[in-house]
């Protein structure tokens, strides 16, 4: 082949590969197959890690240190400084049953 042959068979090849290379379809392909693996393996990977978690505190009793924690806290609240309970007088009473309507019975 001459120099200018060759060369035109370079360019040649070099269109394909490039056509070959921005082809949508299999660029799409490629993405997509792509995303799939991608996909499963995040898949697979949240199985691998969640059945570990459950498998670890399934076998770790952690029911009687989380009562007595939590009974612990609950013993140290000052209730009656949380929720305070009325005390109303007598005459708050009083009123209130003044003020209720009489019925017709």
């Amino acid at each position: 082949m001459i120099p200018d042959e060759e060369l035109l068979e370079q360019i040649r090849k070099i269109n394909q590969k490039l056509d070959y290379i921005t082809n949508p379809f299999k660029n799409a392909g490629y993405n997509f197959v792509a995303g799939v693996f991608r996909s499963l393996g995040g898949l697979f990977g949240t199985i691998v890690v969640a059945s570990t978690f459950f498998y670890f505190f399934s076998k770790v009793d952690l029911v009687k240190p989380m009562t007595a924690w939590i009974e612990n806290v609950l013993s140290q609240i000052q209730w009656e400084r949380v929720i305070q309970t009325p005390q109303p007088s007598t005459q708050q009473f009083q009123d209130i049953l003044n003020n209720l309507p009489k019925s017709s019975f």
